[in-house]
Protein backbone atom coordinates (compact mmCIF):
# COMPACT_ATOMS: atom_id res chain seq x y z
CA UNK A 1 0.00 0.00 0.00
CA UNK A 2 2.95 2.56 0.94
CA UNK A 3 4.84 1.92 -2.20
CA UNK A 4 1.44 2.51 -4.29
CA UNK A 5 1.09 6.18 -2.16
CA UNK A 6 4.34 6.76 -3.43
CA UNK A 7 3.97 5.97 -7.14
CA UNK A 8 0.60 7.86 -7.47
CA UNK A 9 2.88 10.80 -5.06
CA UNK A 10 5.70 10.48 -7.97
CA UNK A 11 3.21 10.58 -10.76
CA UNK A 12 1.33 13.39 -9.10
CA UNK A 13 4.72 15.39 -8.94
CA UNK A 14 5.55 14.68 -12.57
CA UNK A 15 1.86 15.87 -14.08
CA UNK A 16 2.77 19.01 -12.00
CA UNK A 17 5.96 19.78 -13.02
CA UNK A 18 5.23 18.92 -16.61
CA UNK A 19 2.15 20.90 -16.28
CA UNK A 20 3.99 24.07 -14.64
CA UNK A 21 6.59 24.14 -17.88
CA UNK A 22 3.51 23.80 -20.13
CA UNK A 23 1.86 26.78 -18.13
CA UNK A 24 5.21 29.02 -18.81
CA UNK A 25 4.99 28.61 -22.54
CA UNK A 26 1.64 29.27 -22.84
CA UNK A 27 1.71 32.40 -20.12
CA UNK A 28 4.90 33.81 -22.22
CA UNK A 29 5.67 34.28 -25.77
CA UNK A 30 6.70 36.94 -28.71
CA UNK A 31 3.98 39.99 -28.50
CA UNK A 32 3.78 42.23 -31.57
CA UNK A 33 1.85 44.81 -32.89
CA UNK A 34 1.71 47.85 -35.92
CA UNK A 35 0.43 51.31 -35.97
CA UNK A 36 1.35 53.77 -38.52
CA UNK A 37 4.21 51.99 -39.46
CA UNK A 38 5.62 51.52 -36.32
CA UNK A 39 5.82 48.19 -35.52
CA UNK A 40 6.03 46.82 -31.34
CA UNK A 41 7.86 43.54 -30.31
CA UNK A 42 7.83 42.67 -26.74
CA UNK A 43 9.17 39.69 -24.93
CA UNK A 44 9.45 40.30 -21.50
CA UNK A 45 10.96 43.16 -20.11
CA UNK A 46 12.31 43.93 -23.53
CA UNK A 47 10.66 46.23 -26.10
CA UNK A 48 11.63 46.62 -30.21
CA UNK A 49 10.35 49.09 -32.38
CA UNK A 50 11.07 49.59 -35.86
CA UNK A 51 9.75 52.94 -37.46
CA UNK A 52 9.57 53.22 -41.15
CA UNK A 53 7.01 56.07 -40.93
CA UNK A 54 9.50 58.73 -40.70
CA UNK A 55 10.58 57.25 -44.14
CA UNK A 56 13.98 56.57 -42.59
CA UNK A 57 13.86 53.32 -40.48
CA UNK A 58 14.85 53.17 -37.38
CA UNK A 59 15.52 49.92 -34.50
CA UNK A 60 14.73 50.94 -31.21
CA UNK A 61 16.08 48.55 -28.09
CA UNK A 62 14.82 48.83 -24.82
CA UNK A 63 15.22 46.56 -21.73
CA UNK A 64 13.47 47.85 -18.48
CA UNK A 65 16.66 47.50 -16.69
CA UNK A 66 17.64 51.02 -18.40
CA UNK A 67 19.73 50.01 -21.57
CA UNK A 68 18.02 51.94 -24.27
CA UNK A 69 19.62 52.31 -27.71
CA UNK A 70 19.02 53.00 -31.25
CA UNK A 71 20.01 51.82 -34.70
CA UNK A 72 19.23 54.09 -38.17
CA UNK A 73 19.34 52.35 -41.41
CA UNK A 74 20.85 56.09 -43.10
CA UNK A 75 21.78 55.82 -46.62
CA UNK A 76 23.49 53.94 -49.31
CA UNK A 77 26.56 55.16 -51.12
CA UNK A 78 28.42 53.97 -54.04
CA UNK A 79 32.04 54.45 -53.38
CA UNK A 80 35.22 53.94 -55.13
CA UNK A 81 38.20 52.32 -53.09
CA UNK A 82 40.74 54.76 -54.04
CA UNK A 83 43.09 53.26 -51.23
CA UNK A 84 42.25 49.66 -51.62
CA UNK A 85 41.59 49.49 -47.65
CA UNK A 86 38.55 47.39 -48.45
CA UNK A 87 36.62 50.04 -46.55
CA UNK A 88 34.60 52.67 -47.23
CA UNK A 89 35.72 56.82 -46.64
CA UNK A 90 33.95 59.51 -47.45
CA UNK A 91 35.79 61.31 -50.09
CA UNK A 92 35.56 58.19 -52.29
CA UNK A 93 31.42 59.45 -53.03
CA UNK A 94 33.68 60.63 -56.10
CA UNK A 95 33.84 57.68 -57.91
CA UNK A 96 35.33 59.01 -60.97
CA UNK A 97 38.24 60.64 -59.00
CA UNK A 98 39.99 63.32 -61.36
CA UNK A 99 38.65 61.89 -64.33
CA UNK A 100 37.12 64.10 -67.31
CA UNK A 101 33.86 63.57 -67.48
CA UNK A 102 33.28 62.36 -71.68
CA UNK A 103 31.52 64.29 -74.47
CA UNK A 104 27.83 64.18 -73.05
CA UNK A 105 28.63 62.16 -70.36
CA UNK A 106 26.10 62.84 -67.25
CA UNK A 107 27.19 62.04 -63.08
CA UNK A 108 24.90 61.19 -60.88
CA UNK A 109 25.11 61.84 -56.97
CA UNK A 110 26.63 58.44 -55.92
CA UNK A 111 24.37 58.73 -52.19
CA UNK A 112 20.89 57.24 -52.10
CA UNK A 113 19.50 59.07 -48.84
CA UNK A 114 16.53 57.30 -46.99
CA UNK A 115 14.35 60.24 -46.72
CA UNK A 116 13.76 59.37 -50.27
CA UNK A 117 12.19 56.24 -49.62
CA UNK A 118 8.50 55.84 -49.28
CA UNK A 119 7.79 52.30 -47.45
CA UNK A 120 5.32 49.86 -47.10
CA UNK A 121 4.76 47.30 -44.18
CA UNK A 122 4.04 43.83 -45.55
CA UNK A 123 1.80 42.47 -42.39
CA UNK A 124 2.82 39.95 -40.12
CA UNK A 125 3.69 35.90 -40.35
CA UNK A 126 3.93 34.24 -37.05
CA UNK A 127 4.84 30.65 -35.82
CA UNK A 128 2.74 29.37 -32.74
CA UNK A 129 3.26 26.82 -30.25
CA UNK A 130 0.48 25.97 -27.89
CA UNK A 131 -0.87 29.11 -29.16
CA UNK A 132 2.33 30.77 -27.94
CA UNK A 133 3.99 33.02 -30.75
CA UNK A 134 7.54 31.20 -31.10
CA UNK A 135 8.75 33.29 -34.02
CA UNK A 136 7.95 36.84 -35.84
CA UNK A 137 8.54 37.92 -39.11
CA UNK A 138 7.85 41.27 -41.07
CA UNK A 139 9.05 43.42 -44.14
CA UNK A 140 9.00 46.89 -44.46
CA UNK A 141 9.37 47.18 -48.77
CA UNK A 142 10.53 50.17 -50.98
CA UNK A 143 6.47 51.14 -52.43
CA UNK A 144 8.30 54.75 -54.04
CA UNK A 145 11.61 56.36 -54.74
CA UNK A 146 11.83 60.23 -55.05
CA UNK A 147 14.93 60.73 -56.02
CA UNK A 148 14.23 59.86 -60.11
CA UNK A 149 18.13 58.39 -60.72
CA UNK A 150 17.51 55.64 -57.85
CA UNK A 151 13.28 55.03 -58.75
CA UNK A 152 14.05 51.86 -59.75
CA UNK A 153 16.40 50.38 -56.99
CA UNK A 154 14.36 47.86 -54.99
CA UNK A 155 14.52 47.93 -51.17
CA UNK A 156 13.56 45.44 -48.33
CA UNK A 157 13.82 45.40 -44.53
CA UNK A 158 12.99 41.24 -43.93
CA UNK A 159 12.65 41.57 -40.11
CA UNK A 160 12.74 38.26 -37.93
CA UNK A 161 12.45 37.51 -33.97
CA UNK A 162 12.74 34.18 -32.80
CA UNK A 163 11.76 33.09 -28.90
CA UNK A 164 14.59 30.00 -28.99
CA UNK A 165 18.01 30.57 -30.22
CA UNK A 166 19.02 29.89 -33.91
CA UNK A 167 21.98 29.13 -36.09
CA UNK A 168 21.32 30.68 -39.50
CA UNK A 169 24.08 29.94 -42.02
CA UNK A 170 27.13 30.09 -39.35
CA UNK A 171 25.26 33.47 -37.45
CA UNK A 172 24.17 32.21 -33.79
CA UNK A 173 20.93 34.44 -32.71
CA UNK A 174 20.00 34.57 -29.10
CA UNK A 175 16.13 33.86 -28.90
CA UNK A 176 13.79 35.95 -26.96
CA UNK A 177 16.65 39.24 -27.26
CA UNK A 178 18.03 39.57 -30.52
CA UNK A 179 15.89 40.73 -33.80
CA UNK A 180 17.71 39.70 -37.10
CA UNK A 181 16.80 41.84 -40.63
CA UNK A 182 17.45 41.04 -43.64
CA UNK A 183 18.52 43.57 -46.08
CA UNK A 184 18.05 43.00 -49.69
CA UNK A 185 19.02 45.81 -52.79
CA UNK A 186 17.94 44.81 -56.05
CA UNK A 187 18.74 46.75 -59.51
CA UNK A 188 21.19 49.54 -57.67
CA UNK A 189 22.45 51.60 -60.62
CA UNK A 190 26.22 51.57 -60.74
CA UNK A 191 27.86 54.23 -62.34
CA UNK A 192 31.23 52.20 -62.54
CA UNK A 193 31.47 48.77 -63.12
CA UNK A 194 34.18 48.18 -60.00
CA UNK A 195 33.05 50.30 -57.66
CA UNK A 196 31.61 49.06 -54.23
CA UNK A 197 28.45 49.58 -52.13
CA UNK A 198 28.48 51.30 -48.46
CA UNK A 199 25.37 50.64 -46.89
CA UNK A 200 25.83 53.64 -43.54
CA UNK A 201 23.94 52.71 -39.74
CA UNK A 202 24.16 55.82 -37.35
CA UNK A 203 24.33 53.77 -33.56
CA UNK A 204 23.62 56.11 -30.62
CA UNK A 205 22.06 55.27 -26.86
CA UNK A 206 19.56 56.95 -25.06
CA UNK A 207 22.05 57.48 -21.58
CA UNK A 208 25.21 59.75 -21.87
CA UNK A 209 26.85 57.57 -19.98
CA UNK A 210 27.14 54.94 -22.11
CA UNK A 211 29.80 53.88 -24.24
CA UNK A 212 29.94 52.57 -27.67
CA UNK A 213 32.60 50.23 -28.85
CA UNK A 214 33.82 48.71 -31.69
CA UNK A 215 36.50 46.64 -30.16
CA UNK A 216 36.30 45.08 -26.36
CA UNK A 217 37.10 47.65 -23.77
CA UNK A 218 38.13 50.16 -25.97
CA UNK A 219 35.36 53.34 -26.69
CA UNK A 220 34.45 54.62 -29.84
CA UNK A 221 35.72 58.94 -29.61
CA UNK A 222 32.61 59.82 -30.48
CA UNK A 223 33.07 63.56 -29.30
CA UNK A 224 35.13 64.50 -32.15
CA UNK A 225 34.11 65.03 -36.11
CA UNK A 226 36.22 62.33 -37.84
CA UNK A 227 33.63 62.63 -40.98
CA UNK A 228 36.22 61.80 -43.83
CA UNK A 229 38.69 59.95 -41.90
CA UNK A 230 36.59 56.85 -41.67
CA UNK A 231 38.63 53.96 -39.84
CA UNK A 232 39.04 50.13 -40.94
CA UNK A 233 37.03 48.13 -38.17
CA UNK A 234 38.87 45.01 -36.87
CA UNK A 235 36.91 42.08 -37.41
CA UNK A 236 37.43 38.82 -35.43
CA UNK A 237 37.76 35.28 -37.10
CA UNK A 238 33.82 34.36 -36.24
CA UNK A 239 31.29 35.32 -39.30
CA UNK A 240 29.27 37.34 -36.31
CA UNK A 241 30.94 40.78 -35.65
CA UNK A 242 29.23 43.35 -33.05
CA UNK A 243 29.47 46.88 -31.92
CA UNK A 244 28.89 47.08 -28.09
CA UNK A 245 26.66 49.58 -26.35
CA UNK A 246 27.95 49.41 -23.01
CA UNK A 247 25.24 50.22 -19.91
CA UNK A 248 26.34 49.61 -16.86
CA UNK A 249 26.02 45.28 -16.09
CA UNK A 250 24.24 45.39 -19.50
CA UNK A 251 25.52 45.03 -23.02
CA UNK A 252 23.39 45.80 -25.64
CA UNK A 253 24.43 45.58 -29.72
CA UNK A 254 24.74 45.82 -33.36
CA UNK A 255 25.56 42.91 -35.11
CA UNK A 256 26.59 42.06 -38.38
CA UNK A 257 28.20 39.08 -40.45
CA UNK A 258 31.50 38.92 -42.66
CA UNK A 259 29.66 37.90 -45.63
CA UNK A 260 26.99 38.31 -47.79
CA UNK A 261 25.09 36.97 -51.15
CA UNK A 262 25.94 38.93 -53.78
CA UNK A 263 24.09 37.87 -57.49
CA UNK A 264 27.00 37.83 -59.81
CA UNK A 265 26.46 36.23 -63.32
CA UNK A 266 23.05 35.04 -62.50
CA UNK A 267 24.04 33.52 -59.91
CA UNK A 268 24.61 34.14 -55.82
CA UNK A 269 28.24 33.99 -54.12
CA UNK A 270 29.21 34.61 -51.03
CA UNK A 271 31.32 37.31 -50.99
CA UNK A 272 33.11 39.09 -48.00
CA UNK A 273 32.00 42.15 -46.28
CA UNK A 274 34.33 44.78 -44.42
CA UNK A 275 33.55 47.96 -42.20
CA UNK A 276 34.37 51.00 -41.43
CA UNK A 277 33.42 54.09 -38.87
CA UNK A 278 33.48 57.93 -37.88
CA UNK A 279 31.45 59.58 -35.74
CA UNK A 280 30.08 63.73 -36.48
CA UNK A 281 30.75 64.35 -32.70
CA UNK A 282 27.63 64.27 -31.60
CA UNK A 283 28.34 61.34 -29.70
CA UNK A 284 26.77 59.00 -32.53
CA UNK A 285 28.72 56.27 -34.55
CA UNK A 286 28.21 56.45 -37.97
CA UNK A 287 28.86 53.11 -39.02
CA UNK A 288 29.53 51.68 -42.81
CA UNK A 289 29.15 47.94 -44.16
CA UNK A 290 30.71 47.81 -47.42
CA UNK A 291 30.13 45.24 -49.85
CA UNK A 292 31.87 44.17 -53.02
CA UNK A 293 30.29 44.71 -56.81
CA UNK A 294 27.35 42.63 -57.37
CA UNK A 295 24.87 42.37 -60.57
CA UNK A 296 20.77 43.19 -59.30
CA UNK A 297 20.80 42.17 -55.69
CA UNK A 298 22.68 41.76 -52.92
CA UNK A 299 21.30 40.07 -49.65
CA UNK A 300 22.36 40.47 -46.14
CA UNK A 301 21.46 39.97 -42.77
CA UNK A 302 22.55 42.14 -39.63
CA UNK A 303 20.50 42.27 -35.97
CA UNK A 304 20.48 44.11 -32.85
CA UNK A 305 20.70 42.43 -28.94
CA UNK A 306 21.76 42.47 -25.96
CA UNK A 307 23.90 40.93 -23.43
CA UNK A 308 23.78 40.32 -19.45
CA UNK A 309 19.39 40.23 -19.12
CA UNK A 310 17.24 36.79 -19.40
CA UNK A 311 15.49 36.13 -22.40
CA UNK A 312 12.21 34.36 -22.45
CA UNK A 313 12.71 32.12 -24.64
CA UNK A 314 15.97 30.84 -22.90
CA UNK A 315 14.56 30.88 -19.16
CA UNK A 316 11.17 28.61 -20.72
CA UNK A 317 13.84 26.29 -22.43
CA UNK A 318 16.02 25.97 -19.14
CA UNK A 319 12.55 25.31 -17.44
CA UNK A 320 11.37 22.59 -19.75
CA UNK A 321 14.58 21.07 -19.77
CA UNK A 322 14.52 20.61 -15.83
CA UNK A 323 11.17 19.58 -15.69
CA UNK A 324 11.82 16.98 -18.04
CA UNK A 325 14.85 15.99 -16.35
CA UNK A 326 13.18 15.27 -13.27
CA UNK A 327 10.90 13.70 -14.87
CA UNK A 328 13.10 11.14 -15.98
CA UNK A 329 14.83 11.09 -12.77
CA UNK A 330 11.52 10.21 -10.36
CA UNK A 331 10.41 7.71 -13.14
CA UNK A 332 13.70 6.00 -13.04
CA UNK A 333 13.28 5.72 -8.93
CA UNK A 334 9.66 4.74 -8.82
CA UNK A 335 10.30 1.98 -11.40
CA UNK A 336 13.56 0.85 -9.26
CA UNK A 337 10.72 1.24 -6.07
CA UNK A 338 8.69 -1.14 -7.41
CA UNK A 339 10.61 -3.99 -9.16
CA UNK A 340 11.93 -4.11 -4.90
Amino acid sequence: MKLHKKYYLGLSLMVLIFFSASQTLADEGIGYQELNNVVTLTVDDLTIMVNAGGQVPKFHYQLESGLSYNIMFKLLAEFYDFNEDGVFQYNETNVWGTEPPEIGEIRYNTILALPSVIWEFSGFETEDVAETTVAVHFNFTSANILDPFYAGVELAIVAHLYFEDQIINGYQLEGGSELKFDLIVKNWPWQKDDSKLAIRFDISSDNNEDEIEQEPGIPINTGSNTTGMEQKAEHTEDVKQTVSIRSGDVEGYFGYATQSQNRINNEYQTKGVEASYSSEGDDNVQYYLCFEHFDDELIYDPSIGSIGSESAGIGTISLLIIGFGTLAVMANYIYRKKRN
